[in-house]
């Protein structure tokens, strides 16, 4: 469950990043100023909160890519079938991350519904399993297939890299039928 809560996290990202970007108090010109980390917690707490998401997101990549790296625990396999399903990151990016970024939250209420529908995405995100639809992991170089193997059918794979019919991967179980892949 707490691999889970991470991959959501992680795949909040870009909505942190786009929170920050759209509420930090920058000033660009000739009246360039500096806000301090007073001001900056006082009065612009959805920066904080964003950056200290963005920290966490961070965080979770590199545990992510710790196990990645630290290898697979499984013999290695042939794929005898393989689907690209990275159409799903992008599909998670688009009907979440940019209109939850587009909320305007000057008006009342707007942070209070943000954070509700962020918590009842996550909830399903988790519950139906789709934690693996990340478009953080995508642009950082993981692909998502579904994959059948000599021994196993119709699982996901989160791997670095491209796969075919007839690559041989070695997998780390992360849920029930999700998997790390390495080639």
């Amino acid at each position: 469950m707490r691999q889970k809560f991470e991959f959501y996290i992680l795949s909040l990202f870009l909505l942190f990043l786009l929170l920050f970007i759209n509420k930090v108090p920058f000033h660009f010109g000739a009246d360039y100023e500096i806000v301090n980390w007073k001001i900056l917690f006082t009065n612009y707490p959805l920066v904080v909160i964003s950056l200290i998401c963005m920290t966490l997101g961070f965080i979770f990549y590199y545990r992510f890519n710790y196990k990645f790296e630290k290898g697979a625990t499984l013999l290695p396999v042939t794929v005898t079938h393989v689907e690209n399903i990275n159409y799903e990151s992008v599909t998670f990016l688009a009907t979440y991350i940019v209109p939850l970024a587009c909320i305007d939250l000057d008006k009342d209420r707007s942070s209070l519904m943000l954070v509700t529908i962020i918590i009842l995405i996550g909830w399903i995100y988790i519950k139906t399993n789709l934690f693996y639809t990340n478009p953080t992991l995508a642009i950082w170089g993981y692909h998502i297939y579904k994959v059948s193997t000599s021994n196993r059918t119709d699982i996901t794979i989160i791997v670095r890299g491209k796969v075919a019919v007839g690559s041989s991967i070695l997998l780390k179980n992360i849920d029930d039928k999700i998997y790390l892949a390495k080639l």
